[in-house]
């Protein structure tokens, strides 16, 4: 089994969630989220602990940034 295996494994029984760990480019390619995967490992057994990360990296997002007035 290959990496690729294990992770196409992890996607599909639903342990990494799509547009969290990974996003779907196209029919072919998938893209991993490698900051969030490393925490996910980390924090396997703390899921309390990974959600925080989570949503951490989510708040960081440009798109989830309040626009700044002028």
């Amino acid at each position: 089994m290959t990496p690729g295996d294990t992770l196409k494994k992890y996607r599909l029984s639903g342990l990494l969630c799509e547009d969290v760990h990974w996003i779907r480019i196209n029919s072919k390619v998938v893209l991993y989220n490698f900051p969030l995967m490393l925490d996910w490992l980390q924090n396997i057994h703390d899921p309390q602990a990974h959600q925080r990360a989570i949503e951490a990296y989510m708040t960081s997002l440009l798109s989830n940034q309040k626009k700044r007035q002028r």
